[in-house]
């Protein structure tokens, strides 16, 4: 029996997940990834006169209202400050840095848009951000972000800590170091989800550059946030010391999004594909993994959440499938599964056996076993492995290849 049991479709095993309920206690070492984010009132972001009556006095005119509400999200020309945006601040309305010197700027709230421009030895640490990130003509900054899109131009020797799906976009750059986001704080699961952010698409290793004439220095895996801000002449306050009681962040603070190397593995390695309804237990899986931090050798390449497979990804994935028939008994039932989506894929150092380990015996599918007379029934199963020669095209297809899903 593996250390814990994914859920299957739920047409399939209401029963069960009514049984598993009631019973006590687990010593899963999985079980520390099994919190979900459930907020108790839906949010939503508040219209530009609900956020500008925040500013209002009751006993000025408008005009005065909007005045400090810009200047609340507007900095420009600061020397040596210090800015915090708490949580229920911002509310996912846009802010602007300009031409700023040796200042620190926590944003801790929900952002649209951020843009900075000409600063120089300033210090950001942006909390998810639902939009684009510009950064123009800034010197010798460090940006921890997490957001849709980040953009950089004409900046030199800037430090960057990414969360960004797809891409990041670089023009005429020199000396930019990265490394992948390693933030975590209890409300971070929550921001991600107001973001509309998948904790699983992360490819702050990928850009397009335009005129650098040199690829961005990759930072060592497990690099911290405290070292992406270090400066020898100002300390870095963490999270929880610059908002005690709001902010809760440490070493006690499980993660919250994957730990990916982005690097072409050279050991064994083996792609995880979880199917539709999983997504939890593939969190599981991949914060267990993150960094070597479950102890048994795994570590995430990288990993993908995919909106849903049609019949030219399921045929290019399970080419065995076929052969049971489109229409008939399970392997209709298998891509109807399919077609409903998301699917979770990790690819992840490490022998499929000891993944395999992590999970219930049952739920698992081997494919791509070196024996030639080796056949897996497809049609079984909820978790898929590949291992062998078929690992690396199979994982380069479903995390850089398929074109439409959540990342569109």
């Amino acid at each position: 029996m593996g250390c814990f049991e994914t859920k299957e479709a739920p047409e399939e095993k209401k029963d069960k997940e009514k049984g598993a309920k009631k019973k006590g206690a687990s010593k899963d070492p999985l079980e520390k990834w099994s919190y979900e984010t459930v907020e108790e009132k839906p949010w939503k972001m508040p219209s530009k006169d609900e956020f500008m009556s925040r500013f209002s006095t009751g006993e000025d005119d408008p005009a005065a209202a909007r005045k400090r509400m810009l200047a609340f999200l507007n900095t420009k020309d600061a020397k040596n400050e210090t800015k915090v945006y708490l949580p229920g601040e911002l509310d996912n309305f846009d802010v602007t840095f300009e031409g700023c010197e040796n200042c620190d700027f926590y944003i801790l709230d929900l952002s649209s848009q951020i843009q900075v421009d000409d600063c120089i030895g300033c210090r950001f640490f942006i909390a998810p951000c639902t939009g684009s990130i510009f950064i123009r003509n800034c010197t010798n900054c460090s940006v921890a972000v997490a957001a849709s899109q980040v953009r950089l131009r004409d900046c030199k020797d800037c430090v960057l800590m990414l969360f960004v799906p797809g891409r990041s976009v670089l023009e005429e750059c020199r000396g930019t170091s990265v490394a992948c986001w390693n933030v975590s704080y209890f409300q971070l699961r929550v921001q991600f989800a107001r973001a509309r952010l998948s904790i699983f698409d992360n490819g702050w290793w990928r850009f397009n550059d335009f005129g650098t004439n040199s690829a961005p220095r990759i930072l060592p895996a497990g690099t911290s946030l405290e070292d992406v801000m270090r400066k020898e002449e100002k300390p870095w306050k963490q999270l929880h010391e610059i908002a005690p009681g709001i902010i809760n962040a440490g070493a006690d603070v499980d993660l919250a999004v994957p730990l990916t190397s982005g690097s072409t593995p050279s050991a064994d390695a083996c792609f995880v594909l979880f199917s539709p309804g999983l997504s939890l237990q593939a969190s599981q899986v991949a914060l267990h993994c993150s960094g070597g931090k479950g102890g048994d050798g795994l570590d995430v390449v990288a990993c993908r959440e995919f909106g849903r497979l049609g019949d030219p990804e399921i045929a290019r994935l399970f080419p065995d499938l076929t052969k049971f028939g489109k229409d008939t008994g399970k392997a209709k039932t298998r891509r109807d599964l399919f077609m409903k989506g998301p699917v979770v894929g990790l690819h992840l150092v490490g022998p499929a056996s000891t993944v395999q380990a992590l999970l219930a015996p049952s739920d698992v599918c081997i494919l791509g076993k070196p024996d030639p007379s080796f056949s897996a029934d497809i049609t079984h199963g909820q978790v898929y492995i590949w291992e062998g020669s078929e690992t690396a095209s199979v994982a380069s297809y479903f995390l850089h290849e398929l074109r439409h899903g959540l990342d569109g």
